[in-house]
């Protein structure tokens, strides 16, 4: 409701708001967004700024957590694939993925083995976004360590995230499918590798085509089938059309976005094939394999067979290619 002198709003079953023209009146909407109303000209806008929550148990110390999180040599053997790390408040946390998955945050809360909250300087996938100059409020990431008897609960949120368009849900989606996977890989690797040197095999490609043809390419090409009692903590066990075998246990399923799980035949490495939406309209795919205690030449025989194994199934759409 608006008159020259007053503007009113109401949000849901709330009580209603008064402000003056020109005025802004931030909100919050129980934890899972927060956000603000901006009264100018007879207009009332809404911009919301959603948080990412994700927890994971795992099974070690505060302590052996915290290095993961804050050691660049720990991180390269769970998470990025090259770190960087200025510790303590005022420092930074610089990884990088490869371009253009690149990220940079300026540390503003280290209070080992407890909590560390960084502000991005540079988000995750920035130059994938539509439009990163968009990006009004900073995003935060805020990292929370509690002890659970043998284990440690993790509870991870990332928060700033604002826009309504198709581009900024796709944004949201892949950092929600991200967050998934690299905490299970915390745990994984915490668990099963602890102290080992991880060595990565990842085929990535870029394709005129949707996300849900994408997906139905791909898991035609591991053989996946009809998924019967495909869940988490469950074996599964894939074919390939090249006739290789892989089998474990399963850590995501999650179609038509990602799976993930250990592979038995490779010292309990984790494989991962993710599909998702660019900017540009494309589908991006990709195949990770993180093994420990794995020949080299093991691996870089890995990503040359599933080079071509994901160049087969994609009809050779692809735009360009990342490898290594």
């Amino acid at each position: 409701e608006s008159n020259q002198s007053l503007m009113s709003v109401r949000i849901a079953t709330a009580e209603k708001i008064d402000a003056c023209p020109g005025s802004t009146i931030a909100l919050d909407f129980g934890g899972f967004a927060d956000g603000a109303i901006s009264f100018e000209g007879g207009a009332v806008t809404l911009a919301a700024r959603q948080s990412i929550v994700r927890e994971v148990s795992v099974e070690s110390s505060e302590d052996a957590v915290w290095t993961a999180l804050t050691d660049p040599a720990e991180l390269e053997r769970w998470f990025a694939l090259e770190a960087h790390v200025h510790p303590g408040v005022a420092g930074s946390i610089r990884l990088s993925w490869g371009h253009p998955v690149t990220t940079a945050s300026r540390i503003v809360v280290w209070d080992p083995p407890r909590q560390l909250r960084m502000i991005e300087v540079a988000p995750f996938g920035a130059s994938l976004e539509p439009d990163p100059q968009e990006q009004a409020e900073p995003r935060i990431l805020d990292f929370l360590l509690t002890p659970a008897g043998h284990r440690t609960s993790l509870r991870v949120e990332h928060s700033g995230f604002t826009g309504t368009s198709a581009g900024d849900h796709d944004i949201r989606q892949a950092v929600r499918s991200g967050w998934d996977f690299e905490l299970r890989s915390l745990a994984h690797y915490l668990k099963r590798h602890a102290g080992s040197q991880r060595r990565v095999a990842r085929v990535q490609r870029y394709v005129s085509m949707g996300t849900r043809e994408a997906w139905s390419r791909v898991w035609s090409m591991l053989g996946g089938g009809q998924p019967r009692g495909m869940k988490e903590g469950a074996p599964y066990r894939f074919r390939a059309s090249n006739g290789e075998e892989l089998a474990g246990i399963v850590e995501i399923y999650d179609p038509p976005t990602q799976f993930a799980g250990s592979v038995a035949g490779l010292n309990d490495a984790l494989f991962r094939v993710k599909v998702g939406a660019t900017a540009r309209g494309e589908a991006e795919v990709t195949i990770w394999l993180a093994a420990y205690s794995v020949p080299a030449g093991d691996v870089e025989s890995f990503e040359r067979r599933w080079t071509a194994l994901a160049d087969g199934a994609l009809a050779m759409k692809a735009e360009y290619a990342v490898n290594g």
